[in-house]
C-alpha cells in the first residue's frame, strides 16, 4: 500500500507495531522519527528544579492574603455597590485569591504555583488619575499591588526564572 501525499512511498511495518513510510532515502524516514518523538516526548527535557526561598515566599503569601482580604472587606462594605453584579465579582475574585494564597502557604508551592496566583490578582484600575469609584481604595490597593510584585521578583538566592 502506498502512503497519501509520498511519491512512490510504501508503507511498512516497524519492530514496535508501528507503520513506517520508505521512500528512496532515509531522510523521510528521520522526520517521521523526529515528529514520532515530539509527540511520545522523546528528548524533551524537564525544567530544573529553581531554589525558592521557602520561608520568606511564606511570609510574603500570608501578606498577600491579608492585603487581598481587607480590600475586599472594605469593598463588600460598600452595600450600594454589592448589588452591582461587576463589584461583587471583584469582591469575590479578591477572597478566591485571598483563600488561594492562604492554601499555597500551607499546602506548598513552587515558582509556577506563585506566578499563577500573582496573575491572578488584577489591578482595579490602570494608571493614571484613579477613578472616583476607587478612590477610597487606593491604600488596600497599592498594598496588594505591591506584595504582587514582590511575588514575581526572584529574592537574593534565587535563581531568576528562565522565561526564554
Amino acid at each position: 500500500m502506498t502512503g497519501y501525499g509520498l511519491a512512490h512511498g510504501h508503507e511498512i511495518g516497524q519492530r514496535d507495531g508501528t507503520l513506517g513510510y520508505v521512500s528512496g532515502g532515509a531522510a523521510l524516514m528521520g522526520l517521521f522519527e523526529r515528529v514520532k518523538e515530539l509527540f511520545n516526548g522523546g528528548g524533551v527535557e524537564t525544567p530544573p528544579d529553581l531554589p525558592l526561598d521557602v520561608e520568606a515566599r511564606r511570609a510574603q503569601l500570608a501578606e498577600l492574603e491579608d492585603a487581598l482580604r481587607a480590600l475586599a472587606r472594605a469593598m463588600a462594605a460598600d452595600r450600594d455597590r454589592m448589588v452591582n453584579p461587576g463589584w461583587a465579582g471583584r469582591v469575590e475574585d479578591l477572597q478566591f485569591a485571598a483563600n488561594e494564597a492562604a492554601r499555597l502557604g500551607k499546602e506548598g508551592f513552587d515558582r509556577a504555583a506563585l506566578h499563577d496566583l500573582a496573575a491572578e490578582v488584577r489591578p482595579l484600575y490602570g494608571t493614571g488619575a484613579v477613578p472616583d469609584e476607587y478612590a477610597a481604595y487606593v491604600d488596600e490597593h497599592e498594598r496588594v499591588m505591591t506584595v504582587v510584585e514582590k511575588l514575581r521578583t526572584p529574592l537574593p538566592g534565587e535563581a531568576p526564572a528562565d522565561d526564554g
